[in-house]
């Protein structure tokens, strides 16, 4: 991309930057190259070179897994630029794109930047023969692999922006090196779910004002799973809680921890234990900016914050901590004073200074009793010798007695008026100014020296930086399990059992929102399994008064894993579909589910066609939208993958839609090896007749939502139509638009068209 080409450009305002997570990313060829800074540990990590598709979807899940504060780009790639200038969902966070000229990505000049930098890190050898710089070489690269040209070129970029931005200088003390850490960076393996498909599910959502002119920064979480999670107690934790549902787990290991660690939460007198915590975990403030000040101008309340965790959390290092923190910093004097002050018997050069100025009073006061011996009798009832910091030892006499002096009476002719208040006069004479320089500004001595002595406990609170930050992911770790724990007591919902299968097995599922908003509900069992050639037809049932069709004899344990859903309008059908994929998503972020019983083999990646909400930003389509996401899903699926697509091909005439969404129905039936488990949802009732027509209808599970009260669609007028929301075996043959219609408001007349326009195409055809 030519560099004078017209790009929007954020201006750079190196005055926020502060204790922050900065990446510095590029694509050449296809490969990213990235790096990135922690600010707050010093850490630098360096990716390998990695290959990317064209949808951006290693770039969006390194922006997910690290959440960066900003994000340094060149001006190659505006596909890319626009892709990291959005905004980050549930984190409610957007980073500040910079855009740099291509040049400062140079690879040779990225590779000299890091060894420069990372110079005091590499071990000394033995064998001092060995070239300085080929060892060094060799140690960076043992750490960060070989195969990282690319992202040499954003190391290089990205510690110039620290070099230029100021922040080496500015943010740390100059006993501290820029990187002490050098890791290579990688990206975990996450369940991959897009953020629209997270809005479509309501797993976060933004409540707007009812106004459309009124907007709001901090905006409030609408009806979401993750508004039903958050009960947080600490910023920390709503914010771990928040990386937690950005990022699905799929290490097994990691989900059992925490999937454990609620069931122990749950199994020993957890309401006791609950209020207990819920009333200490309050008290942890926020603890990160507490600790970065440390390496600037801490106040008191970032040491309070400090001891807030002292006096909450029962741990030998945090109590040796705290206890120098308590024995150094006398926080009422302080509060008082309005600087930090330090307690006596810490330094004997400070308690003699104190000693000195605590009885400056009675000192100053044998002072004026001499000087009064000069001065007429009825000023000396008012005179007074006082101390300033910074102006040092005067004398004051009161204002109206000092206007009654004539000049032949006065001996105030030699001495030096300093100012004047409302109320008072202020004086030196020559024993003042001795007493400047015999006593000095005690003052000023007292706090220099709390000064060096609050430096010493800086120092010696920052060799813990690590261990903080450790604790402060514990804690805020805690208090996300107990939001878990909590959200499970309340609602009974039960721990999901992980299985080595590719196999989802559900009984008695709920959906987790609508549940609680209606009170009750409905549950729906699900069995998503390995397909199995079961050789099982229809027929009709002779206690099936709603015409639809019926499967008998189907063994729910050797189920297909591929689910076609059919019924009427309303009936719940995209409300299932939704409910299985939260299930899945909740068990892997380490949550219990809201089902009987769960047997979930690991997903790696669910893959939606629920449309959360148009966008006039997107200029196309619902149907081009509807494609491209199902190009995803044949695309990026693999066995481990739940597909869930609510009413494809609906978007086109009828004849259209229905060969692409049958042509996807036989793709995923017949797909060998890395089948996904799908769930459809449709109105397209043909599909059956196809799938039997190709012999592939025993391949698929064939449901509908049931409803009761009508016989067929003609009648609709009786308004008896009842919708059991409950899943059976078969296929719809009415979609009984038209009560539907009727029961949400269509005038009878509009229906009573609608049935013999219907007629008449029927009847044309």
């Amino acid at each position: 991309m030519n560099s004078e080409k017209a790009i929007e450009i954020k201006v750079e305002d190196h005055s926020s930057v502060g204790f922050q997570n900065i990446l510095s990313i590029q694509i050449q060829k296809d490969l990213v190259g990235a790096a990135l800074f922690s600010c707050r540990s010093g850490t630098l990590k360096v990716l390998e070179n990695t290959k990317e598709n064209d949808d951006f979807g290693f770039c969006q899940a390194l922006l997910r897994q690290e959440i960066p504060d900003i994000i340094i780009t060149n001006d190659r790639d505006e596909q890319l630029i626009k892709v990291l200038d959005k905004r980050i969902p549930i984190v409610e966070h957007t980073p500040t794109v910079v855009v740099k000229p291509q040049i400062e990505y140079n690879t040779v000049s990225g590779n000299g930047r890091l060894l420069a930098y990372t110079a005091h890190l590499v071990p000394k050898q033995e064998d001092t023969s060995k070239r300085d710089e080929a060892n060094a070489s060799q140690w960076v690269y043992s750490i960060i692999g070989n195969n990282c040209s690319v992202s040499l070129g954003s190391v290089g970029a990205l510690l110039l922006y620290l070099q230029t931005a100021g922040i080496e200088k500015n943010k740390f003390s100059s006993e501290r090196k820029l990187i002490l850490k050098l890791e290579r960076l990688s990206v975990l393996p996450f369940l991959q779910i897009s953020f629209e498909s997270m809005q479509a599910l309501h797993i976060f959502s933004d409540e707007k004002h009812p106004n459309m002119h009124i907007t709001s920064k901090g905006k409030k979480e609408g009806i979401s799973i993750f508004g039903l999670l958050n009960t947080t107690k600490t910023p920390s934790g709503k914010r771990t809680l928040q990386t937690w549902m950005l990022r699905p787990l799929q290490d097994i290991d990691i989900i059992n921890y925490r999937v454990k660690n609620v069931q122990m939460l749950l199994e020993f007198n957890f309401i006791e234990k609950k209020l207990r915590f819920y009333k200490t975990l309050p008290n942890i403030k926020k603890i990160e900016k507490s600790i970065d000040s440390l390496w600037m101008f801490p106040s008191l309340n970032d040491w309070q914050t400090i001891l807030k965790i002292y006096d909450n959390v029962n741990e030998d290092t945090l109590r040796a901590i705290g206890n120098i923190i308590v024995k150094t910093i006398d926080f009422e004097s302080s509060y008082t004073e309005g600087r930090t002050v330090v307690k006596p018997n810490i330094s004997s050069e400070l308690d003699k200074l104190n000693h000195i100025y605590d009885g400056l009073g009675s000192f100053l006061t044998e002072v004026a009793q001499e000087q009064s011996q000069d001065i007429p009798d009825y000023l000396t009832e008012t005179m007074t010798v006082v101390y300033f910091p910074q102006l040092g030892y005067l004398i004051s006499f009161d204002k109206q007695k000092l206007e009654q002096i004539s000049q032949q009476d006065t001996v105030l002719d030699t001495w030096t008026k300093q100012f004047t208040t409302n109320e008072k006069v202020y004086y030196k004479n020559p024993r003042m100014y001795e007493l400047d320089e015999f006593l000095g500004d005690i003052h000023a001595h007292i706090v220099d020296r709390e000064i060096e002595i609050i430096q010493g406990l800086k120092q010696d609170v920052r060799t813990h930086n690590e261990y903080f930050i450790e604790l402060n992911s514990y804690i805020a770790e805690f208090d996300c399990l107990l939001a878990f724990a909590s959200a499970a007591y309340e609602n009974g919902w039960k721990k999901p059992l992980f299985t080595d299968s590719t196999d989802l097995i559900i009984k008695n599922g709920k959906h987790p929102l609508l549940e609680i908003l209606l009170g009750s509900f409905i549950p729906n069992s699900t069995n998503l399994c390995l397909p199995k050639k079961l050789g099982v037809g229809f027929c009709m049932s002779e206690t099936d008064t709603t015409s639809e069709r019926s499967i008998q004899n189907l063994n729910p344990r050797n189920n297909s894993n591929m689910m076609v859903i059919t019924g009427a309008n309303f009936s719940g059908k995209s409300i299932y579909a939704k409910q299985v994929a939260l299930i899945v998503y909740m068990s892997q972020i380490g949550s219990y589910v809201p089902a009987e019983s769960a047997e979930i083999g690991l997903v790696d990646r669910i893959e939606t066609k629920i449309k959360a909400i148009d966008s006039l930003s997107e200029r196309q389509s619902t149907f081009v939208h509807d494609l491209q996401q199902v190009s995803l899903a044949i695309r990026d699926s693999t066995s481990r993958s739940l597909i869930i697509l609510d009413e494809f091909g609906k978007g086109t005439i009828h004849n259209d839609g229905l060969s692409l969404f049958y042509a996807l129905v036989h793709y995923f039936a017949t797909l060998d090896g890395e089948r996904p488990k799908t769930i459809f949802t449709t109105h397209l009732h043909e599909v059956y007749e196809l799938a039997v027509a190709d012999g592939i209808s025993d391949l698929i599970q064939w449901k509908y939502m049931s409803i009761s009260g009508a016989l067929n669609e003609k009648d609709y007028a009786k308004e008896n139509l009842v919708f059991l929301y409950k899943l059976k075996e078969g296929v719809s043959s009415n979609s009984f638009a038209f009560s539907c219609a009727l029961k949400a408001g269509v005038p009878i007349e509009v229906i009573e068209d609608a049935e013999n326009y219907k007629n008449r195409m029927l009847n044309s055809s």
